[in-house]
């Protein structure tokens, strides 16, 4: 069976994680520092009743995650440096066992490369996502050995 264009070889990705310039090195695990030291990297807003349906039922503000300063900048600053990558996150998330909470500490730098992606992208369809995977400690555990 044939690559599809948005896969990426063990060693394409090494590369990838090996090409991150050191400076933006130096910002990225610095945010990393900065949020594992913090009580939450998230508030979560919304939930509230916002009016009535005419025969009086709650309509309700739909709940959203407020990530923090420093969250938002780490998520741009994982874009830039090409650390998110296309590629079906979900089905190799759902093979791997590496998400869901299962443990990460046999990453190799491929894998913690895709793990980055699966918890940013994931985010987008499971709001929170990223700040639990900040939170629990496997998206710095992953960014560390990306970066190492």
């Amino acid at each position: 069976m044939g690559r599809t264009p948005d896969e990426h070889t063990e060693a394409e990705l090494e590369a990838i994680a090996a090409a991150v310039p050191p400076e933006l090195r130096v910002r990225i695990l610095a945010l990393v520092d900065r949020l594992e030291t913090m009580e939450s990297v998230v508030t979560w807003r919304g939930g509230d009743v916002v009016d009535h349906t005419s025969d009086g039922q709650p309509i309700l503000q739909m709940p959203w995650a407020d990530q923090c300063d420093e969250l938002s900048e780490l998520e741009r600053l994982l874009y830039d440096a090409q650390l998110v990558v296309p590629f079906d996150w979900s089905e190799w998330a759902d093979r791997s066992g590496h998400a869901g909470g299962m443990p990460v500490r046999d990453l190799t730098i491929a894998d913690a490369v895709r793990l980055i992606t699966t918890f940013v992208r994931s985010d987008r369809f499971d709001e929170g996502q990223l700040a639990a995977s900040v939170e629990d400690g496997r998206l710095p555990f992953a960014i560390r050995r990306a970066l190492s």
